[in-house]
């Protein structure tokens, strides 16, 4: 009697160390797999960050201190000058800021000339900068318009002055304003009946 209560005790035991042991297996493999995952995550989170960062070391400076400018603004205002008359036409003068390779290292200001052209329209003429319409510009005729016995001149709305001349001995170049008293100097080429002298007709020798 003695003996069989000795070996159910002995194989109790055994049974205890068998699941003893088998527990041990089943709680060291999630322990495996806890510290595998987080080896494989960090390097994929490692490679798009090194893509992401890299940039041309030639294009721009690492702390921004190199780069000169990042657009035109950057580089100062426009400066305009005066207009003026140039061939007819009224011309301003323009120097508008320039940032050449813009966002680099290589990046520079500069100024670069961009005048300003306005064409007058037909019937107008510049002054001053401006266009103003000719035959609203007022002409003075000093011998009153065609009057071919006295000598005049002409002071036409572009403040040009003609005077009566003699082509020769017989014609008479006739100095005239086109609108009256505005718009440009005419010339009215009139034959003189004895001749011409002194920017005028005359009867006889004087």
């Amino acid at each position: 009697m003695e003996n069989k209560l000795y070996l159910m005790g002995a194989l109790c035991m055994i049974i205890i160390l068998i699941a003893s042991c088998s527990q041990s297996s089943f709680d060291e493999v999630p322990q495996n797999s806890q510290n595998t995952a987080p080896a494989q995550s960090g390097s994929a989170d490692t490679e798009p960050s090194a893509a992401t960062d890299s940039k041309p070391a030639s294009t721009t400076s690492s702390s921004g201190t190199d780069v000169k400018c990042d657009q035109d603004s950057d580089c100062g205002n426009e400066v305009i000058g005066e207009p003026y008359c140039f061939q007819g036409s009224i011309l301003t003068p323009r120097n508008m800021p320039k940032c050449t390779y813009p966002g680099t290292v290589n990046s520079y200001c500069s100024m670069e000339n961009k005048d300003k052209v306005e064409f007058c329209s037909s019937g107008e003429f510049c002054r001053d900068g401006t266009c103003l319409v000719l035959s609203e510009q007022p002409c003075e005729d000093t011998d009153g318009g065609k009057d071919y016995e006295t000598f005049g001149r002409v002071t036409d709305g572009k403040l040009e002055v003609f005077n009566d001349d003699c082509q020769d001995d017989k014609v008479l170049l006739e100095r005239y304003c086109s609108d009256g008293g505005f718009g440009r100097g005419l010339t009215d080429e009139h034959r003189c009946l004895y001749k011409c002298s002194g920017g005028k007709c005359i009867d006889r020798d004087e």
